[in-house]
């Protein structure tokens, strides 16, 4: 079932990118073999628009983390279910952080069978470039 639902929403991101944009390059995508476990750490600056970039382009479906306060936007709850979005629980969203040792468990799962994760990290900056030392 999940590689029916993987087939699924890789198709449905390669539609919507295609209407979205007129082409897209990948840059060394042969570097990241496939069955080989993989971590793949990208920027996210554009919601949504990245992870169907990185679905419609890898040619191996990623597995994302996201934060699980997504799983609460009631239309796009599904999506992410059918993507296989493994939710992480943030303290800062005023979630129990003991709840991610589940999410930590699936990318073992993921990564022992030669799958990719892919991490979205994101930072607060406190000071400006300018007055750092």
């Amino acid at each position: 079932m999940r590689r029916v639902a993987d087939g699924v929403m890789g198709g449905l991101a390669r539609v919507l990118v295609h209407i979205f944009f007129r082409r897209v390059e990948v840059e060394r995508g042969e570097a990241i073999a496939p069955g080989v476990p993989t971590v793949l750490v990208a920027n996210h600056t554009n919601g949504l628009v990245d992870a169907l970039l990185l679905m419609a382009a890898l040619r191996r479906y990623p597995r994302f983390l996201g934060k699980s306060t997504l799983f609460k936007i009631l239309p796009l709850w599904p999506f992410l279910k059918l993507a296989g979005v493994v939710p992480v629980y943030r303290s800062k969203d005023g979630e129990s952080t003991s709840r991610n040792a589940g999410a930590f468990a699936m990318c073992r799962r993921l990564l022992a069978h030669g799958g990719m994760v892919v991490l979205f990290p994101e930072a607060s900056a406190t000071t400006s470039p300018a007055s750092s030392p």
